[in-house]
């Protein structure tokens, strides 16, 4: 029974990941339903903050890895975190 345990949080993860494809079906439609003049700039702007993230979370979870030797502490508890919050902030200000 033991031996289950690591295919819930792969679960988990799983569906958040795939979950979260669904955001791809509107994320350049809304940069032109907010203002169709300066969707180029706020794609622009959204993907730089996105390439920002990405670079940060490698050494947050490098650093994280190096000092507790844990994965669940570097990769999987920030990643829970993450969607959690994303999906809070999301529902409560959603129109």
């Amino acid at each position: 029974e033991a031996s289950l345990m690591p295919a819930v949080p792969i679960t988990l993860l799983c569906f958040g990941i795939a979950g979260g494809s669904f955001s791809y079906a509107g994320l350049y439609s809304s940069h032109a339903d907010l203002s169709e003049k300066y969707a180029g700039l706020v794609n622009g702007i959204s993907t730089t903050f996105g390439a920002l993230a990405g670079v940060c979370s490698n050494a947050y979870a490098g650093n994280v890895l190096a000092s507790t030797g844990s994965w669940v502490q570097a990769i999987f508890l920030p990643s829970v975190m993450c969607y959690f919050v994303g999906w809070a902030v999301y529902t409560s200000t959603y129109d």
